[in-house]
């Protein structure tokens, strides 16, 4: 029996918990089904076998397909800000927080909320979801741009193009879901290091 199976049957007294949590269960199921299969690929069928319920149930806490998948990349995309947002809380400087950030990230990008996902929403959603996830990614890029300002402000990134390091950093960290193996002998957080290494080398001021 799956988890979120057990997540969508399992009996609690309160019914806005019992809601959220079978929510989360759907949910759950649905973006692990759109990262292996796609959004083409995946079904209300399919998802509905998984939890062992009608398909019917699901109308209760959705109103299709599209909506799940656009739920599921709204998850995503908040914890990326999540990330961005922890990332003010540890680091004595921008170049620390930068750090920490694609750290957390790294994690983020090879679970079933991650990057691979956010990326399939760029071609399957329709154009009004779009505009949405669009201006949340903008809003990600933002914070990460914030941050390297703040890093250069207080001496510890060097002068450059804070919108393109962005860009190419979040390029390079949304590949992690193509070739990270769970079993590969290095934890997300340990890639992330050396992802950042020859961009770190670049943008520190004080070489060791």
């Amino acid at each position: 029996m799956y988890m979120s199976e057990i997540k969508w049957h399992k009996k609690v007294k309160n019914s806005a918990e019992q809601q959220h949590m079978k929510r989360d269960a759907l949910l759950d199921v649905a973006a692990d089904s759109f990262v292996v299969y796609g959004y083409r690929g995946t079904s209300l069928d399919q998802i509905a076998k998984t939890l062992n319920v009608t398909k019917a149930a699901l109308y209760y806490y959705v109103k299709n397909k599209e909506d799940i998948f656009f739920q599921c990349i709204s998850i995503s995309m908040r914890k990326v800000i999540e990330c961005a947002e922890n990332a003010q809380y540890n680091g004595e400087n921008g170049l620390d927080k930068l750090i920490f950030f694609f750290q957390e990230y790294a994690e983020l990008s090879v679970n079933r909320y991650g990057s691979s996902l956010i990326l399939e929403g760029e071609r399957s959603l329709n154009s009004q979801n779009k505009a949405v996830i669009r201006t949340k990614k903008l809003e990600a890029q933002k914070y990460l741009v914030n941050i390297i300002d703040e890093g250069i402000a207080d001496g510890s990134i060097k002068n450059c193009n804070t919108k393109y390091v962005a860009v190419l950093l979040f390029s390079a960290f949304n590949l992690m879901h193509q070739w990270y193996r769970p079993d590969g002998g290095m934890s997300p957080r340990d890639l992330a290091n050396e992802i950042l290494k020859p961009v770190i080398t670049g943008l520190k001021t004080i070489q060791e």
